[in-house]
C-alpha cells in the first residue's frame, strides 16, 4: 500500500482539496492542451489523513473546449451526433409514411365496404418500433 506522499510522486498533477470552515465548496478548473493525439484521463480522490465529518459529495465535469457543438462528448464518440441526429430522421420519416400509407388504405377500403376495414397488422407492427426509434 502506498503512502500519500508516494502516491503524489507517481501522479502527473495533484490539487489539494482546502475548503474554509464556513465554506463546504470547491472549484477547480483544470485546462489541458492536448497536441499529440486524443488520450483518456482519470481523475482520483484520495484521502490523506483527513477526518471527514459528513459523507462525501461531488460533482466532476469535463468538457472539450475545441469540440464545437460536441463539446461534452470524449474523442471515443465524436461525429455521432450527425449520425443519430440523421437516423433519427429516417426513422420518423418510415414512420409517418407508413401512417400515411395505413390511412390511405383505410379510407379506399371504407369506399369500396360499407364495413369498417383494419389496415395490415404487420404494418401497424412497424409503426410503433419506427416512431420510438424517432423519439429517442
Amino acid at each position: 500500500d502506498l503512502s500519500c506522499h508516494e502516491k503524489k510522486e507517481i501522479a502527473s498533477w495533484y490539487q489539494p482539496v482546502k475548503t474554509d470552515a464556513g465554506k463546504l465548496l470547491w472549484n477547480q478548473s483544470v485546462y489541458i492542451r492536448q497536441g499529440i493525439r486524443p488520450r483518456f484521463w482519470y481523475f482520483t480522490f484520495v484521502n490523506c489523513g483527513a477526518q471527514v465529518k459528513e459523507h462525501l459529495s461531488y460533482s466532476l465535469h469535463a468538457v472539450n473546449l475545441e469540440g464545437g457543438f460536441q463539446l461534452e462528448f470524449g474523442m471515443d464518440v465524436k461525429g455521432s451526433l450527425p449520425l443519430e441526429v440523421t437516423f433519427c430522421i429516417l426513422f420518423l420519416l418510415v414512420a409517418t409514411i407508413s401512417c400515411l400509407l395505413t390511412m390511405t388504405r383505410t379510407a379506399r377500403l371504407s369506399n369500396l365496404e360499407s364495413g369498417s376495414a383494419t389496415s395490415r397488422p404487420l404494418l401497424k407492427i412497424l409503426q410503433f418500433p419506427a416512431g420510438a426509434s424517432a423519439a429517442g
